[in-house]
């Protein structure tokens, strides 16, 4: 098949070579057919079925090993779902190949199966202690159809065109990529997993430990997990994006779908996290905690700058063609316990090994300088030249001279970049400190949305405030006022990831097996859209027939029953 592919190239190949007769050409296949070069159409296809039924048995006793060593080493047999080696992946929905000292984790479906979600949050926690490794690096790809799933760099070698299409801002213009969003509220109803208590609290637990392994622990875990999701993210599927790194690109975003569905938050800790956005990095959005509200009870998407300014995400890349650049810088990095500037202290034989780690404050550093190489900016916003706040300081000579090369007004990177969701969350700010009730909040944004004006500033802020308003009559009343009373625990002093995590968890397993999910999981069946919904669903029927009108017809006894009971 070379060979033949060889000759194709040398007949058809235009302006570079003459072409060859039919005469010439003939024969020569004829010769090459006779010496079982070349096979014949039929002899191919029977090769290729009997190709397919050997990658098939062998990918099955690949797992049939990966599965008795699991048994072996005390581990769930669900870490043989996870594929870790071989050519072909399969059917498998992630898998993880080794590139040097790190290993990469290939997200090639937006959605996993329990067994999955369970395996990989295994395998992380794993990986994350291993002293012989540098770093995870989690991303989807950007083909559709890569069963190997080799690197990004290996694939990209194999291009014609090698240049430095990884700054071409065009690239995957036209298509949105699903990059995660742990497990499919669909396929649970398809199962009737929804009817079993015990297997919907299994696969809740395993999405929590899944974000848990991907965080890390700070007392065991050594090696940093950085994500790259190009396209969208959503709900339970922002676990993957909890690790030390999230390197976004143009198309990344963030939406909270799940009320939408009749459900609340997955047990990740976003109802810990989203009152907290700007907190880690000491961001402006800090100031607005309405921002993570607007962004839970409407399903109002953030978009890559969004998530920039909100600590959501950490480095922004602009394309994802550098995913093959940074496979192999990140390859090459020495692994954990190599890496360090100092040397180690010399002892004789016999003698105790020096206590401490002189190294400790150089190990990771090296993974860290190269993500920031890679990244048009940080999101702290800094650059070398600047203060803590993100502000150029001047110097007196710079000051006094009026040379205008040095003369620099101060800027700061917040002026540069803008989110809309930070610029919401400061307008309507004094809504959500002053009001205590998803009515109260409702009814406020209503007043505005019906105010009249000819200021046009003005009327952008009632555009939105009624978009807000639609948005949030889009959601099931009881998903979003228990989303609402989430936040507002979550919110709390004394509360941490983990006791919010276990709220959501025992809040999303008791709707899972009530009306409002089940009715708008039997319609979206029979309409037949899924979640392929554009963003507004203005494309698709929307689900209203919700078990309460509106939320003044939820009860707070009913919100306590589930919330607390």
């Amino acid at each position: 098949r070379h060979h033949q592919q060889q000759q194709q190239q040398r007949h058809t190949s235009p302006c570079t070579r003459r072409c060859v007769s039919s005469q010439t050409k003939l024969p020569l296949l004829q010769k090459l057919k006779q010496q079982g070069i070349i096979m014949s159409a039929a002899s191919a296809a029977a090769s290729a079925v009997a190709r397919g039924k050997s990658a098939a048995a062998s990918l099955a006793q690949r797992r049939a090993g990966a599965l008795l060593e699991a048994q072996k080493a005390g581990a769930p047999a669900s870490v043989a779902s996870i594929p870790t080696d071989g050519l072909n992946f399969g059917d498998a929905n992630v898998g993880i190949r080794q590139l040097g000292a790190t290993r990469r984790v290939f997200l090639r479906q937006p959605y996993m199966t329990p067994d999955e979600i369970e395996g990989l949050a295994f395998r992380l926690g794993v990986l994350s202690k291993n002293q012989s490794m540098n770093s995870i690096l989690i991303a989807a790809n950007d083909e559709e159809d890569n069963p190997t799933c080799f690197p990004q760099f290996v694939r990209d070698s194999e291009r014609e065109d090698t240049g430095m299409d990884f700054i071409d801002t065009n690239i995957s213009s036209d298509r949105i990529w699903h990059v995660a969003g742990a497990y499919d509220p669909l396929d649970v109803y398809k199962s009737k997993m929804y009817e079993d208590s015990n297997a919907v609290l299994t696969l809740l637990t395993n999405v929590q430990k899944l974000a848990l392994a991907v965080r890390g622990d700070a007392q065991n875990s050594k090696i940093p997990v950085v994500t790259l999701p190009h396209g969208l993210v959503n709900d339970g599927g922002y676990a993957l994006c909890m690790g030390s790194y999230v390197m976004a690109t143009r198309d990344t975003s963030f939406r909270v779908m799940n009320p939408s569905k009749g459900l609340s938050l997955d047990p990740i800790g976003l109802s810990y996290i989203l009152p907290r956005l700007g907190w880690e990095y000491h961001q402006p959005s800090a100031e607005y905690p309405g921002i993570g509200y607007i962004m839970a009870l409407t399903g109002m998407e953030a978009n890559v700058f969004d998530m920039m300014e909100t600590g959501l995400a950490t480095h922004y890349i602009e394309s994802p063609r550098k995913l093959g650049i940074m496979e192999q810088a990140l390859a090459d990095i020495d692994p954990w316990k190599r890496q360090g500037l100092l040397p180690g202290d010399k002892r004789l034989m016999g003698e105790p090994k020096p206590k401490g780690d002189k190294n400790a404050a150089f190990r990771n550093k090296m993974v860290a300088n190269t993500l920031h190489a890679f990244a048009e900016y940080h999101v702290s916003g800094r650059d070398i030249w600047s203060d803590q706040h993100g502000n150029y300081e001047m110097s007196k000579e710079e000051k006094a001279t009026d040379d205008p090369s040095l003369n620099l007004d101060p800027i700061t990177w917040e002026q540069v970049r803008e989110s809309d969701l930070v610029n919401y969350g400061a307008t309507f700010d004094a809504i959500f400190k002053e009001e205590s009730s998803i009515q109260g909040i409702m009814e406020r944004f209503r007043q505005i949305a019906g105010r009249t004006t000819s200021d046009e500033e003005e009327q952008e802020g009632i555009d939105v405030a009624a978009d807000i308003v639609q948005r949030m009559e889009r959601q099931s009343p009881l998903s979003l006022s228990i989303v609402y009373r989430l936040l507002r625990m979550g919110q709390k002093r004394g509360e941490s990831l983990e006791s919010c995590m276990e709220r959501e968890k025992r809040v999303q397993a008791k709707l899972f097996g009530m009306a409002d999910y089940q009715n708008w999981a039997k319609h979206t069946l029979q309409s037949n859209i899924g979640d392929n919904n554009d963003d507004d669903g203005d494309d698709a029927p929307l689900f209203q027939n919700w078990k309460h009108t509106s939320v003044k017809d939820v009860t707070v006894d009913e919100v306590d029953e589930i919330v607390q009971g």
